[in-house]
């Protein structure tokens, strides 16, 4: 009976080993990638719950310009206007007269208005929407 249980518990400490193997294999594999191809392997869901919660924000850029997609061209934030509603002073130029916006482009984050392009940094800053 004994040796049975010495048996068994042999088998348990090296099925724990085995497991602590792996899963450090896996850790550093992951270091290991992240360090060549120079992002995370998780950073899709980062990307994605970022997304959400600009969506859930009240986050404008005001433009001007009679070519939408030619004024917005040199904004920084390419991959994130589809989350962020864009008005074009040039096509509704009362918008901009009555919150007093002469200089394009600008941007209204949770009622902060920001003139001049950003960065995604400050994005997160004025957002409160982390990455």
């Amino acid at each position: 009976m004994n040796k049975k249980k010495s048996k068994r518990m042999h088998r348990i400490l090296v099925t724990i080993i085995i497991l602590i193997i792996i899963s450090l294999s896996f850790y550093f594999l992951s270091e290991t990638i992240t360090k060549y191809v120079g992002f995370l392997v998780f950073d899709e869901v980062k990307e994605e719950s970022f997304s959400e919660c600009l969506n859930s924000k009240k986050i404008f850029l005001i433009i001007n310009g009679e070519d939408s997609t030619q004024a917005i061209q040199n904004i920084a934030l390419h991959e994130y206007l589809n989350h962020i509603e864009i008005f074009n002073c040039a096509r509704n130029n009362e918008i901009c007269d009555s919150i007093g916006i002469f200089s394009f482009p600008t941007w209204i984050i949770e009622n902060k208005v920001i003139t001049g392009d950003i960065t995604r940094e400050h994005l997160i800053t004025f957002s409160g929407c982390q990455f």
